[in-house]
């Protein structure tokens, strides 16, 4: 029996619109993907999302109200720039931002979102390698709920915001100061903590000038990259007493 096609259209349309009125009904039918991040199963987290399935595609709007962050912490955190683009502006995007800091090995990208509501929020995460603009510890740090562990290993995790790709859009948060300025209130408190892979680059976008650095050591810094034990352990100095000099330097600025 051949049917014809005019018949044969119809009944098509008949049944795809069939079954969008039926998925309607039922609930089921959606025309936007829907990012759910998943939940802890068990302790006292139980229920919550679990920072550690925030995906590249998840946008800045949607992790501010899955975990009820504000959107302006995070556009601010992560130096986005133009507070238009917080709602929208994905976590895939800080690869390309931040593709200078990542060249030297320090990137910053969707895992630091992770790290970053973790923190913000007081949720268990393993923190891994993940970087921040250092934006992000002023959040951080003004939040008041990191562990001293954390607060600890913060500097050691920062990347200036002055490495972010301006090229590909976007320039660092301003707060109406200037770099300086701003990078020398990252801390809440008047403490610097420098361990043992501490780069000169971190101290320095904590607000320590590298000429008083070199002053106080007698020396100058070949490479700001470089890690502050290497550089004693390289030149005879003593890693306590410079480590010491550099955390009068910060009281001092």
């Amino acid at each position: 029996m051949k049917i014809n096609q005019t018949g044969l259209a119809a009944a098509i349309l008949v049944i795809f619109f069939g079954i969008i009125g039926l998925t309607k009904l039922t609930g089921t039918w959606q025309t936007t993907s829907n990012r759910i991040p998943a939940r802890f199963t068990s302790g006292r987290f139980a229920g919550l999302f679990d920072p550690a399935d925030i995906r590249g595609n998840y946008s800045f709007g949607e992790i501010s109200r899955l975990f009820n962050i504000p959107l302006d912490d995070l556009g601010k955190a992560f130096a986005i720039g133009d507070e238009n683009r917080y709602e929208s502006f994905l976590c895939r995007e800080l690869e390309v931002l931040y593709s200078e800091a990542a060249r030297e090995g320090k990137e910053v990208g969707t895992e630091s979102v992770r790290l970053f509501v973790a923190w913000y929020m007081g949720l268990p995460i393993d923190e891994g390698d993940a970087y921040f603009p250092d934006t992000a510890a002023e959040v951080l740090l003004a939040r008041g709920v990191l562990t001293d562990t954390q607060r600890e290993n913060l500097p050691e995790r920062l990347v200036p915001a002055a490495t972010v790709n301006t090229a590909a859009g976007s320039s660092p948060a301003s707060s109406g100061l200037g770099q300086g300025q701003r990078q020398g209130q990252v801390q809440a408190s008047n403490e610097l903590f420098i361990r043992g892979r501490t780069t000169f680059r971190e101290v320095i976008a904590w607000g320590v000038r590298r000429e008083d650095i070199e002053a106080a050591v007698n020396m100058s810094i070949p490479n700001t990259s470089m890690v502050i034990r290497d550089f004693c352990d390289e030149n005879n100095l003593s890693f306590t007493d410079v480590r010491r000099l550099i955390e009068e330097l910060y009281k001092a600025r």
